[in-house]
């Protein structure tokens, strides 16, 4: 039996301190590229999944992404589909499975704000 690693299955619970670090990066670059369009963003983490929704002004914020946590600057990316309810994975912007977390958010926002919602 041979064993691969997916980028979209499995993980490692996110520590705090990555957490608090990886929080900060996505509010830093929301408000220096997405302000004017996401009047906020929401991030929660939970098990190995970060969370990230956008306020684009509607009654309800919008699911944006789930990042997948492997280590500190390894993290996959899954994009909210709405039709299906639920996260399609994509690669992230260098074309690689894996990379920043900060990099999926911006790969999210960038889909969202040129799509709209």
């Amino acid at each position: 039996m041979i064993w691969v690693k997916s980028a979209h299955a499995g993980g490692v619970k996110i520590p705090p301190a990555v957490a608090e670090q990886t929080k900060k990066e996505i509010e830093a670059c929301w408000r220096r590229e997405f302000k004017g369009f996401f009047k906020k963003v929401f991030i929660r983490f939970r098990g190995q999944f970060c969370y990230i929704d956008a306020d684009v002004g509607q009654p309800v914020a919008l699911e944006l992404c789930r990042l997948r946590h492997f280590q500190s600057d390894d993290w996959s990316v899954s994009l909210y589909n709405y039709s299906s309810e639920g996260y399609d994975p994509v690669p992230m912007p260098s074309g690689e499975d894996t990379g920043k977390a900060v990099e999926g958010f911006r790969l999210a926002a960038s889909f969202l704000a040129e799509n709209g919602p």
